[in-house]
């Protein structure tokens, strides 16, 4: 059974704006794919409706064997603990250090004191930022937050990453810097789903890639098999 799964779903915004129209497609436990498309296409819409932030208004979303628009709201804390979300603004608490940045999911989950401390030192240092623990957001680069916004995902564990133009305010260094991240997490088995309309990194990134225009998916385009050996050997 695949891990995502849509069937002719539609999304409909109070005065009929259409936000999606019979999207359908599977994606498997391990993949990474890329969403792409321009501005409105759709991509943010698909990544809210797999958090259940959102509902579809027709059609089917399954995660991890469960129907989504079925979903209890009683039962939605437990979908999100297996979902990591980084976003492209980075949503970082100005007031809280990186490091209890990081923390908040865990703090939510109830973990000791002990387990929150030794997961947190835990992702700073593999991505690189366990020297900022005590830094305020303000004191760091756009790089350096998009990394304690990702680590903030990583420290739960999840076997779903949904990334929303995670690149989007970072410069081409910088953003091939946090592509390669994600695919360290991917070769380690996490699914890595990447809402970007940057065609640099699509041409740079061989992946699986569904296409959006104006809420259809036009184009479904499989990652070449040269690129995906690569990967699987990495």
């Amino acid at each position: 059974m695949p891990l995502i799964s849509m069937h002719g779903v539609g999304k409909r915004y109070q005065g009929g704006v259409e936000a999606l129209s019979n999207v359908s497609f599977d994606i498997e436990e391990g993949e990474f794919v890329f969403l792409s498309g321009p501005s409105g296409a759709g991509k943010t819409t698909i990544l809210r409706l797999l958090m259940r932030m959102e509902v579809a208004s027709q059609g089917d979303v399954l995660a991890f064997g469960r129907n989504l628009r079925a979903l209890r709201r009683s039962a939605i804390p437990y979908l999100r603990r297996n979902i990591g979300v980084v976003f492209q603004d980075f949503r970082l608490l100005q007031e809280r250090t990186v490091a209890q940045n990081v923390a908040v999911g865990l703090h939510v989950l109830g973990l000791s004191r002990r387990d929150i401390r030794r997961r947190v030192e835990g992702v700073l240092f593999d991505l690189s930022i366990d020297r900022y623990a005590h830094h305020l957001p303000s004191m760091l680069s756009g790089g350096e937050q998009q990394r304690v916004a990702i680590g903030r995902a990583l420290v739960m564990h999840p076997a779903l990453i949904l990334a929303d133009e995670p690149t989007g305010n970072l410069d081409w260094e910088l953003s091939n810097e946090i592509v390669r991240l994600f695919e360290e997490l991917n070769s380690k088995g996490t699914t890595v789903i990447m809402a970007t309309h940057d065609r640099f990194l699509l041409d740079a990134y061989q992946r699986r890639t569904i296409v959006l225009n104006r809420g259809m998916v036009i184009e479904d385009r499989a990652a070449p098999r040269e690129a995906t050996q690569q990967s699987s050997q990495e």
